[in-house]
C-alpha cells in the first residue's frame, strides 16, 4: 500500500507560506447549493436526482456555511448526530433548569 507522509514530516520556510497555488482551472465556479435551512429530505433528493458528491451549504448572503457530502448522508452517521444533538437538548435543558432554580447561575456555551 502506498505510503503517504504526515504533515509533521514537511518543513516549510518563509518562502514556501507566501507561495499561492492558482486553483482557478480545476473548481468548479459554480456549485449546487442548498440553503442552511433546507430540509434533509430536500438535501437528500438533490444528492440522488443530481448524482453529486458533495453539496455546498450557502446562507441567505450565499455565503459557505460548510459541505455536506454522501458520508454526511448515511443512515448510520445521521443516527449517531441524531443521538448526539439530543443529548446536546438534553444538557441544555438540564443546564436551564438549574438556571431557573439559582438566578445567579450563568450558563455558556464554554459549559459544553
Amino acid at each position: 500500500y502506498p505510503f503517504y507522509p504526515t504533515i509533521k514530516n514537511y518543513v516549510l520556510d518563509e518562502s514556501d507560506r507566501n507561495f499561492v497555488l492558482d486553483l482557478r482551472p480545476y473548481i468548479n465556479t459554480a456549485p449546487h447549493i442548498i440553503y442552511e435551512s433546507s430540509s434533509l429530505s430536500r438535501t437528500y433528493r438533490a444528492f440522488r436526482t443530481l448524482g453529486l458528491r458533495h453539496l455546498c451549504v450557502v446562507d441567505r448572503r450565499n455565503r459557505l456555511k460548510g459541505i455536506i457530502t454522501r458520508k454526511n448522508l448515511d443512515r448510520n452517521y445521521l443516527k449517531r448526530c441524531l443521538k448526539h444533538l439530543k443529548i446536546y437538548e438534553e444538557y441544555k435543558s438540564q443546564k436551564e433548569n438549574e438556571g431557573n432554580k439559582n438566578a445567579f447561575n450563568s450558563i455558556s456555551e464554554a459549559d459544553l
